[in-house]
């Protein structure tokens, strides 16, 4: 038997008569409300009170007899929106030869389909062999599917969906490519969202008592892996990320969150690293990657909702590869871009008056030690940039600054350091909200904590942001003892070690 409830006060039912092995089993429906079980019309069958009642009082949804003796064997019970049952089963015309049907109550009949061929038992043992693979419904949307079935000689399992009631039906791989079996799939329910919508069995299965399987599942949502986000406008968020395969991917924002859509690899399908995204204005957001085969910048435009092409900006200075840009616009029609290239050299290109610029080195860090990847930069007004990035190991964060005074307008470096402790670091992120301000993070290389520095006059910090709420002494001896605890001759005779 297998049964759903709707959680307020009917119970659905569907079962045989027996085991297969035993009997020729039929497929039966009935239900329970209001106190009564009753047949899928609503015509009661029993008081609960007065039970049990017979399989010839419920419904007949699968008759073995009219069907030549062919049994079956009821796999999962689960209703639609409107409260009307549907079935999965399967039905054995062979020992080798297992099929798979739908069946839904339509308000006035059954209506049965078969949809899928199973091949035979999952179970080695020949005394069972009517365990098919598997069949259940999603029970938040039983248009939906799940089963095992022989692909190749090996159980495999797929989704399958139909759009009417299963008369017709799409279907794709769960699994596949794998020696051992996957079997009895099971849509855990109150389960919404792209993972975990269906659970499996994988390895061996000799028989029910002797079985050497994992639980195993599925999960579709992508990875993210080093983020950017533009405000593009008031209330609207604009992120990139990658998805951990070389591919990038957005989210946005605007009264709502959208979900995840692919923006793909680079040019002839290559790799792209950490993705940075600005915007001059409302309608206008800029992309920037570096192609991981190549080494050069990449740049993609939102314009009026639709992304252009990838375009080739080509490679750093002296035609070194780049790594990791960060861009901003301190204007419409403005974009600068800093970044390290492979030689730790720290580099600059702007894009002004409708074209770009050749790169600029801003050379390597104090005392000629190379620059790591990534840079940071940040704009708090007209022809003003501050950059930062870490030197080679980390121990330090070296300020570069642009506000168009002098030969080049370029000021720096300068090294804020990153503590008394001289902290490795490592990841960058600055912003700027206001004239003469700025914040900068970046994460501490050993435990991972994130650490800010700031400027509003002068420079502060950097400051531990470990930690959410005021600190809390731990363990701390409201009554401290004013002598210490002796310790014993044998403790002090033991080694350090």
């Amino acid at each position: 038997m297998k049964y759903a409830s709707d959680g307020v006060g009917t119970i659905h039912f569907a079962f045989t008569q027996g085991h297969p092995r035993d009997v020729v089993a039929n497929i039966y429906y009935a239900r329970y409300r209001a106190g009564t079980i009753e047949r899928a019309g609503g015509r009661a069958i029993e008081p609960a009170s007065a039970l049990p009642i017979t399989p010839g009082q419920a419904d007949l949804v699968w008759n073995a007899a009219a069907h030549g003796g062919v049994e079956g064997w009821v796999h999962d019970v689960a209703f639609d929106r409107a409260g009307r049952p549907v079935i999965t089963f399967a039905v054995f015309p062979s020992t080798s030869d297992h099929r798979y049907h739908y069946a839904r109550w339509d308000g006035t009949r059954w209506l049965d389909h078969e949809f899928a061929r199973a091949g035979g038992s999952m179970s080695g043992d020949p005394i069972e062999p009517n365990y098919s693979g598997g069949v259940t419904l999603d029970h938040e949307d039983p248009s939906t599917a799940y089963l095992a079935r022989k692909v190749a000689g090996v159980f495999q399992v797929e989704v399958w969906r139909t759009p009417d009631g299963g008369h017709t039906w799409t279907h794709r791989a769960v699994t596949g490519g794998t020696a051992r079996g996957s079997y009895r799939p099971v849509s855990p329910r109150g389960q919404t969202g792209p993972d975990w919508n269906v659970v499996w069995m994988h390895g061996g299965y000799p028989s029910f008592t002797s079985f050497q399987t994992g639980i195993e599942t599925e999960a579709l949502s992508p990875d993210v892996a080093a983020p950017a986000v533009v405000a593009g406008a008031p209330g609207r968020l604009e992120v990139v990320a990658g998805d951990g395969t070389g591919a990038l991917q957005r989210k946005s924002y605007q009264a709502g969150w959208s979900d995840w859509s692919g923006l793909g690899r680079g040019p002839a399908g290559h790799p792209l690293g950490p993705p940075t995204v600005t915007a001059w204005g409302a309608d206008h957001l800029d992309l920037f990657a570096a192609d991981r085969t190549t080494g050069h910048l990449l740049q993609r435009t939102l314009q009026g909702g639709v992304w252009g092409a990838w375009a080739d900006r080509g490679a750093g200075p002296a035609g070194h590869p780049v790594a990791a840009p960060a861009a901003v616009a301190w204007a419409p029609g403005r974009l600068d871009l800093v970044t390290v290239t492979s030689r730790g050299v720290l580099a600059h290109l702007y894009y002004s008056g409708g074209r770009w610029s050749r790169w600029e080195s801003l050379g390597l860090g104090p005392a000629g030690v190379p620059y790591a990847a990534p840079a940071a930069v940040a704009a708090w007004g007209s022809r003003r940039l501050d950059v930062f990035a870490a030197p080679s190991g980390g121990r330090g964060l070296v300020h570069r600054w642009f506000d168009g005074v002098g030969t080049t307008g370029w000021h720096g470096p300068q090294n804020l350091g990153t503590g008394p402790d001289r902290v490795a670091i490592r990841g960058m992120a600055a912003a700027a909200w206001q004239p003469g301000r700025l914040d900068v993070f970046t994460t501490d290389a050993i435990t991972h904590g994130l650490l800010h520095t700031w400027f509003a006059g002068r420079w502060g910090g950097p400051e531990r942001l470990d930690f959410a709420g005021p600190q809390v002494a731990l363990l701390a001896d409201a009554a401290p003892r004013a002598t210490p605890i002796e310790v014993s001759p044998l403790a002090r005779s033991l080694k350090d070690d």
